[in-house]
This record gives C-alpha cells, sequence and structure tokens, in this order.
C-alpha cells in the first residue's frame, strides 16, 4: 500500500459529503491549506488524494486543483486516478522551469 510505504503526502478531503459546498470554497481553502502547512509535509513528491463531493465540471475543477498545486510545490503534477468523489494527484519530484 502507498500509504504504508509513504507515497502519500496527503488526503485532502474538506467537503466530505456536503453538498452545499462551493468549488471556490474548495479551492481557496485547499490553496490556503498549501500554503500554511507546506513546510510540514515530511516530502514534497508522491500523491495527493482529494476527495469531493458532486463538481459540476470536473475537467476544469482538476486543472485548477493541479495549477494550485504545482504552483505551491513547484513540481510537475498530473492526475494519476479518478473515481466519482475522489482523484489523485501525481507529484513528480523533477522541478518546473517557467523560463
Amino acid at each position: 500500500m502507498r500509504f504504508s510505504e509513504g507515497d502519500y503526502l496527503l488526503k485532502y478531503s474538506l467537503s466530505g459529503s456536503c453538498k452545499s459546498l462551493k468549488e471556490e470554497v474548495y479551492l481557496r481553502n485547499y490553496s490556503n491549506y498549501l500554503d500554511l502547512d507546506y513546510e510540514h509535509l515530511k516530502d514534497k513528491s508522491g500523491y495527493i488524494i482529494l476527495d469531493h463531493y458532486e463538481i459540476a465540471d470536473i475537467k476544469a475543477f482538476q486543472n485548477q486543483i493541479i495549477q494550485i498545486t504545482e504552483k505551491r510545490f513547484g513540481s510537475s503534477v498530473s492526475l494519476f486516478e479518478n473515481s466519482k468523489n475522489s482523484f489523485t494527484l501525481k507529484l513528480s519530484s523533477s522541478v518546473i522551469n517557467d523560463h
């Protein structure tokens, strides 16, 4: 399992089963969480699981989450797994070069 091997950085599950949580609130809170807790993460590469309820445009939402994550970690981020109310991102150890 990836958890026991230490491959997972975190599981972000702000919404739980809250149908009324707006996407903007989720995105803002995820961004704030990364800003506040980034230094406390043991590793900076691996997997992040994000739980959500129903998102109208899941692709756009996932792209926004990926952009937030890439910006904070400065590394390449890709969608690894996707299911009905959850998806997993994979963070590589390679640094994004914006030049």
